[in-house]
């Protein structure tokens, strides 16, 4: 299982602004038994991050699957992130790119 944490870390270093809300949710994968899925308030051009990624040695594992781009990140009423509705965005989104 990887760190999502580590993930949003990695991405948010390679990204030109460090302050875009993102958020990184894993998905049941069939082939891959996980999949990671960056979900991000900015369009960001995932091939050039992808780049970018494995040119710091981040690890392929840590490079997310989909990158999504989102009116807004899933918060609590807490104003923390909604693990849950994150989750529930991304295979809804993903579900209707895929019709």
């Amino acid at each position: 299982m990887v760190s999502l944490s580590a993930v949003e870390a990695a991405v948010r270093a390679v990204v030109d602004d460090p302050n875009i809300p993102l958020m990184a949710v894993s998905l049941p994968d069939a082939n891959k038994g996980e999949r990671i899925v960056l979900l991000s308030e900015a369009a960001l051009d995932a091939q050039t991050l992808k780049t970018a990624l494995r040119s710091h040695g981040t690890p392929a594992l840590m490079i997310p699957s989909d990158w999504l781009t989102v009116e807004e990140i899933p918060r609590l009423g807490s104003g923390k992130a909604d693990f849950a509705g994150a989750k529930r965005l991304a295979e809804a989104q993903l579900a209707a790119e895929s019709s």
